[in-house]
């Protein structure tokens, strides 16, 4: 029985009344503003809003200029963390208008005009011929655009390991992933046994390599200036199958609705050899690319507190 059928993304519904004003805008806000004005307009809109926030929330603030200075501490001064803190702030809801654009304008027919492709020809050669890959990928950029366009390049051999709870915009991405049968998604707590049967069968398993692990399974590892507790799950799935780990990310250039699809490292699992120590060192390792690719793209990463958890129950 294909399990993906089984997954239905879950609306989230505000559980403090605090948090009401943001559901508003995600439901309501950003479609009536994109039919309004267009996609254009409406980024136009989203980086007159982070900049407002930026000038008119100093809680916000302040926690977004300490994340970052604990990150960019030792190589930043303060005036240069606070300028890279404020070009974030400008960008933050970029990607809530990038994903309402790829739910609606991109197709089999026409993603490669908005997505380029940088070394993935061992990714796509991999699964063309039935080998499984497990993609370690951060959330910089727009993860949402690069599956969808994963799953279109490699014509749905792809699954995906998510949240189920989803703000409306990703509520209808991963719906209409699902929908248009671009990629199976499994939910986060019950994933291990169906992303290890997708592998088996030749797929691409992506996941998120940040989230934070709170168990004794986690490791400890430094990302971003901080030593925090990690899950190594896409290294445990890669030594188990033997399939190969490809480090991804999906970063937004500077023509509006255009991206860069690139694969960091491809890394090959031994056949044989100390199970341990290869999980705890390629979990460093794929945490040390994503770091380096997010301090190449600051802007691009989302450095709010409830990010910087990701992965835990919402307090």
């Amino acid at each position: 029985m294909d399990r993906s059928a089984e997954f239905v993304p879950t609306l989230y519904v505000p559980s403090r009344w605090r948090e009401l004003p943001r559901t508003v805008y995600y439901r309501w806000g950003l479609m009536a503003t994109l039919h309004a004005v267009g996609v254009e307009g409406t980024v136009s809109l989203a980086r007159w809003g982070g900049n407002f926030v930026w000038e008119h929330s100093p809680v916000l603030r302040d926690s977004i200029l300490k994340t970052m200075g604990q990150a960019f501490g030792e190589t930043h001064d303060d005036e240069q963390v606070r300028a890279l803190a404020k070009t974030y702030m400008r960008d933050m809801w970029l990607h809530l208008v990038e994903t309402e654009f790829v739910h609606r304008r991109m197709n089999a027919g026409t993603w490669s005009r908005y997505v380029r492709c940088v070394g993935l020809e061992p990714l796509i050669e991999t699964v063309g011929r039935g080998g499984g890959v497990v993609g370690a990928a951060a959330y910089l950029g727009n993860h949402q655009v690069g599956m969808t366009a994963l799953g279109l390049m490699l014509s749905g051999r792809v699954a995906g390991i998510v949240s189920p709870c989803q703000y409306s915009t990703q509520y209808r991405w991963m719906a209409g992933l699902v929908r248009r049968r671009l990629a199976r998604l499994h939910p986060i707590g019950d994933a291990v046994g169906p992303a290890l049967g997708a592998l088996r069968e030749g797929r691409l398993v992506l996941l998120i390599s940040e989230h934070l692990s709170s168990g004794k399974s986690g490791m400890a590892v430094e990302f971003l200036g901080r030593t925090r507790r990690f899950h190594p799950t896409g290294a445990m799935l890669s030594w188990r199958t033997r399939c190969p780990m490809a480090v991804i990310t999906c970063r937004r250039l500077d023509e509006p609705f255009h991206f860069e699809l690139r694969l960091h490292d491809w890394i090959v699992p031994p056949l044989s050899g100390d199970r341990r120590e290869w999980i705890h060192t390629t979990t460093r390792r794929v945490l040390a690319t994503l770091d380096a690719a997010i301090r190449s793209d600051f802007a691009q990463y989302p450095w709010t507190h409830e990010h910087l958890i990701a992965g835990r129950a919402r307090q």
